[in-house]
């Protein structure tokens, strides 16, 4: 349900003009069924948003947007990244830079929940107030309820960044690293949607088994290979084996 509150955020976000529009992705969704009613639910909460696909998802926006938006570049501008024109040269150099990223953190049944609303490779920090000000003008919104959720607050958090490369060198040669390495593994896991938090948080260093897994991950990664979802369905399998006999 965790990308379901996080697109219903993000809409609300657009609604209250935070975000100039926000982005849908169906892979981020275990199954088309999920991903209609969360549309569903946003026409519903903010019937004037327009649903414009694109070739990474569905944006969402008050304003008509062009349909021609194909690049990287086009596409972080329209979403308001402030780092957007950046993209291009990052990918092309495979520049670590920095990663800034704006959470939530909202309540559901008396539990507090945090989701990543936006994320943004940056080669230096020198645009940081750019994100600050999103971070005051979402932290008005405070208290408002979105279905069965209430919004409690917006933080913005940042640190150095790893590409694939660097962190298949500290796996493989058995390089010390901290739990900075963890959390970009995981989120490397994450976009080839392998949802797997406890493995993360289990994770052994000293665990063979373990590092293989992962190894095979960043290699896949590092080669831009797209996942079948059987071979999803048998890493996911894999990570759930090695938890239960680590």
């Amino acid at each position: 349900m965790e990308r379901y509150y996080n697109n219903l955020i993000n809409a609300y976000l657009v609604h209250v003009g935070v975000r100039p529009a926000s982005l849908l992705q169906q892979v981020d969704f275990k199954n088309e069924t999920e991903v209609f009613v969360t549309l569903d639910k946003i026409k519903e909460l903010f019937p004037e948003l327009h649903h414009i696909s694109n070739y990474q998802g569905i944006l969402l926006s008050k304003t008509l947007l062009d349909d021609n938006v194909n690049t990287c570049q086009k596409l972080g501008k329209i979403l308001g990244y402030p780092y957007s024109d950046e993209f291009k040269q990052i990918l092309d150099e495979n520049i670590s830079g920095y990663v800034i990223e704006l959470n939530c953190y909202y309540l559901k049944d008396n539990i507090l929940y945090k989701t990543q609303i936006i994320v943004n490779r940056c080669i230096e920090l020198n645009k940081l107030n750019e994100f600050k000000e999103i971070e005051k003008k979402a932290n008005q919104y405070c208290g408002y309820k979105i279905d069965d959720i209430e919004i409690v607050k917006f933080n913005i958090h940042y640190e150095k960044n790893y590409n694939t490369k660097e962190i298949l060198n500290y796996v493989y040669e058995y390089k010390p690293y901290d739990e900075h390495i963890i959390y970009h593994i995981g989120n490397i896991i994450y976009n080839m949607g392998i949802e797997n938090t406890e493995f993360m948080l289990s994770f052994q260093y000293n665990n063979r088994f373990h590092r293989y897994i992962i190894l095979m991950m960043l290699y896949i990664d590092d080669c831009n290979i797209r996942l079948p979802e059987y071979s999803i369905k048998t890493i996911e399998w894999a990570l759930n084996t090695f938890i239960t006999n680590r």
